[in-house]
């Protein structure tokens, strides 16, 4: 959002919560006009920022269609995080396999510390209640 339409959107914010207060109908009727008159302006805002933005990738399909899909959110960002070894027990672990392994007991033992702190306190967790 440009700093003009942070003001503007301030100014509606204002003429919204002065109406609130005084429930005028002098006062209603400049928020509702001020709303609209801000809508449009801020979806003519954003056509043309959307039209620049495509207007600067159009060179080839393959930069239009990486345009399209970061604006649309077609495609989810690219993170992978591998783990090529894992210290367990003071010995290190390159298998996949075994790394997986020790991951899974690493959660679980968590899992069983959550338990005996909750049993300590006679507090009664149980799952199923929450999946219905």
């Amino acid at each position: 959002m440009t700093a003009g339409l942070v003001a503007s959107s301030c100014t509606k914010d204002r003429l919204h919560k002065k109406w609130l207060k005084t429930r005028s109908i002098l006062v209603e009727t400049k928020y509702k006009s001020y709303g609209k008159l801000f809508k449009q302006v801020a979806n003519a805002a954003e056509a043309s920022y959307r039209k620049c933005q495509f207007d600067t990738h159009i060179n080839t399909v393959k930069q239009l269609w990486t345009n399209l899909n970061k604006v649309f959110s077609f495609q989810k960002g690219k993170c992978k995080t591998v783990i090529s070894n894992l210290k367990l027990d003071n010995k290190t672990v390159t298998s996949p396999k075994d790394i997986c392994n020790g991951l899974n007991d690493y959660c679980s033992i968590g899992q069983k510390l959550v338990d005996t702190l909750f049993h300590k306190k006679n507090i009664r967790f149980d799952y199923l209640l929450y999946l219905s």
